[in-house]
């Protein structure tokens, strides 16, 4: 599994074309997940913009849909795992 950053997000919400087959890279058995941060951002972004805002929103919902998502808890971010 890979975990996608904010900037990932954005990038293929402005279907950036090597966002776009690096994402599709990332669509095969094993998957994608990103953050309750990341979500947040990009979510934050989308209610920003002027223009294309509910296309952007549909599109970020739809992405959502298809990642798993991290939430961010005390117990995330105090445990240290041992590789």
């Amino acid at each position: 599994m890979k975990i996608v950053d904010t900037p990932f997000i954005i990038n293929l919400l402005r279907d950036d074309p090597r966002t776009v087959k690096k994402a599709e890279e990332l669509d095969k058995p094993g998957g994608a997940a990103t953050t309750v941060i990341n979500i947040y951002e990009a979510m934050h972004g989308v209610y920003r913009m002027k223009t294309r805002r509910k296309q952007r929103l549909t599109s970020l919902q739809r992405l959502i849909t298809n990642l798993e998502i991290f939430d961010l808890t005390i117990e995330a971010t105090t445990t240290r795992q041992e590789s």
